[in-house]
């Protein structure tokens, strides 16, 4: 069974800024294992994590990637375990995603069924803004957010007095109703069902270079968020 690689360049919409930079054009490799019952996945390539589309495609050209996707699609864990460990996570979690579209489509089922899932009940996705200098542009990008129920704010600007009136043109512009969830480096922790905010909500989420001042900025923006705001 052949891998085939295929990198594609996604334009985005609107430039991507964060503190580590701005991007407008986002690479990402595809795979598709041939043969039936074939599947497929994506390795997102994201810059500021040290990420590139050739380190992706080195780790799946590996042979024991190859030796990895010939095993027998129904014996997933086998191949899934055969997997080598390289300096791509992206790739490995790409080759992932494939063999499992390969596992439910030989047993002719969708995944959420073999997992035993219910998609009602699967949490909401969010939309992700970034920042923006304008702020014309930025009200436009939270408008276009609007139809999502979940916004995450991207901040980071250098200054939190900067990130907060960035979090108040956010409620101002999208509802009354805020649900304010900070996050920084490391685990998320997005909005409850049970909070009287849901599901109209926006959580907020800081980057920088430096963690330390992820944490300083996101701390002196919960001590000034708005009356009303859940921390």
């Amino acid at each position: 069974m052949a891998l085939m690689i295929q990198t594609i360049p996604l334009q985005l919409e609107n430039p991507f800024h964060l503190s580590y930079g701005t991007t407008t054009v986002r690479e990402n490799v595809v795979i598709e294992l041939s043969g039936a019952p074939g599947g497929y996945g994506e390795a997102a390539v994201v810059p500021y994590t040290g990420e590139t589309a050739a380190r992706v495609i080195r780790y799946l050209e590996d042979p024991a990637v190859a030796e990895a996707v010939r095993r027998d699609p129904l014996l997933l864990e086998d191949a899934l375990d055969a997997l080598p460990f390289g300096e791509s996570s992206a790739a490995r979690a790409a080759v992932d995603i494939a063999l499992h579209d390969r596992w439910g489509r030989a047993l002719g089922q969708p995944l959420y069924r073999l997992w035993g899932l219910n998609p009602t009940r699967c949490p909401q996705s969010s939309f992700t803004v970034a920042i923006a200098d304008d702020e014309a542009d930025y009200r436009e990008h939270i408008r276009a957010a609007g139809a999502f129920d979940l916004i995450k704010l991207k901040l980071g600007s250098g200054d939190w007095r900067r990130d907060l009136d960035l979090v108040d043109l956010a409620r101002d512009t999208v509802s009354s109703r805020f649900a304010w969830t900070p996050t920084a480096a490391g685990p998320r922790k997005t909005p409850r069902r049970s909070s009287p905010y849901w599901p109209t909500g926006i959580f907020c989420s800081w980057s920088s270079p430096s963690r330390a001042t992820t944490l300083r900025a996101g701390k002196r923006c919960v001590r000034r968020c708005p009356p009303g705001c859940r921390r």
